[in-house]
């Protein structure tokens, strides 16, 4: 039985990069493209790294695992800020399926992960660790990879490019580390430098290659280390697509009359940003901040994202809170909810018919159309996609319905991934389309294990020699 390595690739997709692997611009990505065996790998609903990786590790959708977003929604309350952690994943990821089986696992930076959970190996937590944590196991560990200069986080807006690329060179030496140091049979480490990249240099030819060439030659090292006797496979959770602008569902709710403020609402929600973003369109910005300090807003109890604080809940039918996640305010569910059951389906179907008016929608799913399962207490009622308009934030009615982007974010997810796998298990051929709930059923049957009847993925059978 050979080992597998899965190196997961932040929002990359083959728009940016096939025609850099025909090239031989990548070379290592580019031997599993010529040689291995490739798909555009479609991500999961929302498409957001923390609902995609919690699928992919777990090989099912969030109505079983639990993660919607990065954020925590309860039945009782209408929005709380607290981040997703691992205690909200409720399925089981596949390294605690391989440790059933005897295997050791080295796990660096997958989310969500912390807490650090024991692991039959080593672990480095990712996203929504904080810094001044013990984010690994052993908790010996964090002390280590500290000292060699280990970075959790990218900055996410204007970020530097040769930092970017020294926190990809820092991941690497840390999973080389743990190679030599750690007895192992899988390996899963995520690099998000690539969607930090997409973000912010999607119309740069140039510093997207830099970030991946930096990325290929940080591969070979890791290939170099791990021998011959390796099926890799390489893969991203979503890719991206030029963002225009954003588009603000709750002025979308507040215009089609399903959500209200208070009174005084709107003066209640001016908060420095929103001046900020205004007065670029008067040409006053740099003015304006110089005047606005930003205790401003604490002085007089304003917030950056209060919206929901002021929201009239008796007579809010719909709210938005985050990654196209809209929540009917139920009676009997919500705080203060007015939508009697019987109802419920008739507001349902009317936003989607309103949402799907909007030219740039792609999907607005129902709740029961795209989650199954018994960890349902986070789940939207209604799911929204967009192309060229990423989301904004909870506020409203100070934006218009769209604005432009600001910050200038100009990329945006896109459901399409990529798969490539590997090895001395893996045949050469395009598989076309498969699902991010397929790569560890695949995985498992790779390694000679049976795959659990709960999961929604299924082996790609037809890429492995048997």
């Amino acid at each position: 039985m050979n080992k597998v390595i899965v190196i997961g690739i932040d929002g990359s997709s083959f728009d940016f990069i096939e025609s850099w692997l025909k090239e031989g611009l990548l070379p290592n990505l580019s031997k599993a493209y010529n040689d291995g065996s490739r798909a555009t790998l479609m991500s999961i609903f929302p498409t957001y790294s923390s609902v995609a990786w919690a699928s992919f590790s777990t090989g099912m959708q969030a109505g079983k695992h639990g993660i919607f977003g990065f954020d925590i929604k309860r039945p009782n309350q209408y929005y709380n800020k607290n981040l997703i952690s691992s205690d909200e994943l409720k399925a089981e990821p596949i390294w605690n399926i391989l440790e059933r089986h005897g295997k050791r696992s080295i796990v660096v930076n997958m989310i969500p992960t912390y807490p650090p959970k024991k692991i039959s190996g080593a672990m480095i937590c990712g996203m929504m660790s904080p810094n001044n944590s013990t984010f690994t196991y052993p908790p010996e560990l964090t002390d280590f990879v500290k000292g060699m200069g280990y970075k959790i986080h990218n900055e996410e807006t204007n970020p530097i490019l040769e930092d970017l690329i020294l926190t990809t060179q820092k991941r690497a030496m840390a999973v080389r580390y743990l190679m030599q140091t750690t007895e192992w049979d899988f390996i899963a480490v995520l690099f998000n430098a690539v969607e930090v990249a997409h973000h912010n240099f999607f119309n740069s030819q140039e510093k997207l290659l830099k970030i991946y060439k930096a990325l290929d030659d940080e591969i070979g090292k890791i290939l170099n280390a791990a021998g011959k006797d390796v099926n890799v496979i390489y893969m991203s959770d979503h890719g991206h697509e030029l963002c225009e602008g954003l588009f603000h569902p709750n002025n979308f709710l507040m215009k089609h009359g399903l959500l209200f403020l208070k009174d005084g609402g709107a003066m209640k929600m001016i908060s420095r940003e929103r001046l900020v973003h205004f007065s670029e369109k008067l040409g006053i910005k740099k003015t304006l901040k110089k005047v606005i300090p930003v205790k401003l807003e604490k002085q007089f109890g304003y917030s950056k994202t209060p919206s929901l604080y002021h929201v009239d809940w008796k007579k809010t039918k719909a709210y938005y809170t985050t990654h196209g996640k809209i929540y009917i305010n139920l009676k009997g569910r919500e705080p203060e909810g007015i939508v009697e059951p019987k109802d419920y389906d008739n507001v349902v179907d009317y936003i989607i018919t309103e949402l799907k008016k909007l030219d740039f929608v792609t999907h607005a799913f129902k709740r029961d159309d795209i989650f199954h399962g018994n960890q349902l207490d986070d789940a939207p009622d209604i799911v929204v996609m967009t192309k060229k308009y990423n989301f904004g934030d909870w506020n409203m009615n100070i934006y218009p319905e769209f604005t432009d982007m600001d910050p200038p974010l100009v990329g945006k997810h896109a459901v399409n991934g990529i798969f490539m796998a590997y090895g001395p298990d893996i045949k050469n051929m395009d598989i076309g389309e498969k699902s991010i709930l397929d790569v560890s059923p695949t995985i498992l049957e790779l390694m000679g294990f049976p795959v659990p009847e709960d999961m929604d993925g299924k082996p790609i059978h037809e890429i492995i020699n048997k």
